[in-house]
């Protein structure tokens, strides 16, 4: 699918997969065409995606919710459903009963939320208290 507003973003909908990928681009392109995940196919991306938030769904469940303070915003250059955007999110964690720690964690989050993710902003995160480096964003 072709943005009639925007021809440089296109759109591939898998059907059964239950969401839409998009990437900036120009309609001959197969892949990703900027950000850390630039030359991955479209396709590629959106099996890794789907696999990340499987992931991400398995730590929200179980996992527990802690302040966090957003060290680094990464954008992976894909739209998903719209424009939300993937991203990746480097976070200082801030847990009540332990030292804060540094994690990454990748995710779709809403359009509307971009700003609160931006450097310096305080998100809440759940991660697994067992292994502090699988860390979901709790709220978008």
């Amino acid at each position: 699918l072709i943005d009639p507003n925007d021809k440089d973003y296109i759109s591939l909908d898998y059907e059964g997969k239950g969401g839409q990928v998009t990437a900036g681009g120009s309609f001959d392109s197969d892949s990703v065409p900027v950000g850390p995940w630039a030359g991955m196919r479209k396709q590629e991306a959106e099996k890794k995606l789907v696999d990340i938030d499987a992931k991400n769904k398995e730590i929200f469940s179980y996992g527990t919710s802690s302040r966090a303070i957003v060290t680094k915003y990464t954008w992976l250059g894909i739209y998903v459903n719209g424009q939300n955007p993937a991203v990746e999110i480097e976070v200082q964690v801030l847990p009540v009963d332990r030292p804060a720690f540094g994690a990454t964690t990748i995710g779709v989050i809403m359009e509307q939320s971009v700003p609160k993710f931006q450097v310096g902003e305080e998100i809440y995160v759940k991660y697994d208290p067992n292994y502090t480096s699988k860390v979901t964003i709790e709220h978008s």
